[in-house]
């Protein structure tokens, strides 16, 4: 082989390792932020499940709160006669 040859071979070895290095870089980076997306998207998940609960519970509140109202009513209706 000739000297320029290894020069050359040498320079692409150099330039190989430097793409290697950025690549690792960027797959470190890459994997921080989709560590980062998956902590918001758990955020945004108990955030939502939380929300449905309480709408869910104040829906069952509406429900027994008809229900009450419903009874005493009826209540108020059998005293009447009862008068």
């Amino acid at each position: 082989m000739k000297i320029k040859e290894v020069k050359n071979y040498d320079t692409e070895k150099t330039e190989m390792k430097s793409k290697e290095v950025m690549f690792e870089v960027e797959i470190f980076a890459l994997k921080t932020d989709l560590a980062t997306r998956d902590a918001h998207i758990d955020a945004s998940n108990k955030d939502f499940e939380n929300k449905l609960r309480y709408n869910t519970l104040m829906a069952e509140k509406a429900g027994v709160c008809d229900k009450v109202n419903q009874l005493k009513s009826e209540m108020s209706t059998r005293e009447i006669q009862d008068k």
